[in-house]
């Protein structure tokens, strides 16, 4: 039985979404497939160059239907999960 690699997408790039990205990384059926954010500072660039992910966006909406995406982590302010959590779940 071959194990099944999941595509991995983390919403946000504060300092809560260092530990999704290396929580992650460390797994051998995970791979980092995308980080996404949309802040005006440079910190996607520097998560990015950190994390190796395979792709990185500005607007979360980009990955909805990103048939490559199997997980998405929000890491964002509490007050954007409903409506990032309701558009995957119903993607």
């Amino acid at each position: 039985m071959s194990k099944r690699n999941f595509n991995v997408a983390v919403i946000g790039c504060g300092e809560i979404a260092d530990f999704h990205m290396k929580g992650v990384l460390a797994k051998e059926q995970c791979t980092l497939y995308a980080i996404c954010d949309n802040a005006a500072d440079d910190r996607l660039e520097r998560r990015a160059k950190t994390y190796n992910p395979q792709i990185t966006v500005k607007d979360y909406k980009e990955l909805v239907n990103d048939p490559a995406v199997d997980i998405a982590i929000i890491a964002t302010p509490d007050k954007t999960h409903k409506e990032m959590a309701c558009a995957f779940l119903r993607a």
